[in-house]
C-alpha cells in the first residue's frame, strides 16, 4: 500500500518581516508542497488580495 501526501508550510510560523514573495520561495527552497496563507481582516493581509489586471 503506498501512502500519499502532501507537506505544507504555515505562512504565520514565519518570520513577519519576510514578504510573500520570500515566504514563498522558501516553500520552495525547502521542497514543501504548498504555503498556507492567513487571511485576515487585518489591512495588511487583506491588500494581498488585491491583484492588478493582467493585459
Amino acid at each position: 500500500m503506498k501512502l500519499s501526501y502532501e507537506q505544507g508550510l504555515y505562512e504565520e510560523s514565519m518570520p513577519d518581516h519576510l514578504s510573500l514573495k520570500e515566504k514563498l520561495h522558501i516553500c520552495k527552497k525547502y521542497q514543501f508542497d504548498y504555503l498556507e496563507l492567513s487571511i485576515d481582516e487585518s489591512g495588511e493581509k487583506l491588500a494581498r488580495l488585491d491583484f492588478p489586471e493582467r493585459k
